[in-house]
């Protein structure tokens, strides 16, 4: 809390204030968990000989998905630490550095509740047993 950055930031929106320090707690709750996550990332070093900048990217079952500052804090440190490691670029890593807000969450549970037909669930409901069907029939439909 005493550096300047974060002083200044406090100074621009200080209705935020108790916002600003809970999501602060959280991005040094990050920094701490960075090499004991038992979490599958590589850092995509050849994108500097295709003359792209260089990412972080994870494993996602047998896909790979692109690291973005909208993924975590987790992924913010690491961009971090790979910078500090000079694997990536200052301006990169800088680029990653945000503050997630969550604006709001809904359950898909409760769709069903509020509309009369809802399409494009034939492929999730096929594998229910007789008894889930049963639940979701006297439920929900």
């Amino acid at each position: 809390k005493a550096k300047e950055s974060y002083i200044q930031l406090q100074e621009q929106i200080p209705q935020w204030q108790f916002l600003l320090g809970s999501h602060f707690q959280r991005i040094i709750r990050a920094s701490k968990t960075i090499g004991t996550l038992d979490v599958d990332y590589y850092v995509d070093i050849d994108a500097k000989e295709r003359g792209e900048p260089v990412h972080i990217y994870y494993k996602n079952g047998d896909s790979i998905i692109h690291g973005n500052k909208s993924s975590s804090y987790v992924t913010m440190m690491q961009y971090l630490k790979e910078e500090q490691a000079g694997k990536i670029l200052t301006p990169v890593a800088n680029e990653q550095l945000s503050i997630l807000l969550n604006a709001g969450q809904f359950s898909y549970s409760e769709l069903p509740l509020t509309f009369g037909l809802v399409f494009g669930v034939t492929g999730t409901l096929a594998p229910l047993s007789a008894p889930q069907r049963n639940m979701l029939q006297d439920n929900i439909w």
